[in-house]
């Protein structure tokens, strides 16, 4: 599972960025835009290899840790 602002998506009236995930199992992958935006000048404290902003306790860092833990408690189908 992957977190990425996805800079193409900018919004232009508000510069707010979409927050999109990325997910791969047996060689097929899924993109989806979650409900997570990044104002145009946190795109510098976003740290791609925690996927997360480096900045401590804000709400963007929270929502993505609560999708990853809601996405590691599904069960699989083989």
């Amino acid at each position: 599972m992957l977190f990425y602002p996805n800079k193409a998506k900018m919004n232009p009236s508000t510069r707010l960025i979409p927050v999109y995930t990325r997910i791969w199992k047996r060689n097929q992958k899924v993109e989806v835009k979650l409900d997570v935006y990044l104002h145009e000048t946190d795109l510098g404290s976003w740290d791609i290899f925690t996927q997360r902003l480096s900045s401590a306790n804000n709400e963007v860092n929270r929502r993505l840790e609560e999708i990853s833990f809601d996405f590691r408690g599904l069960k699989y189908i083989h």
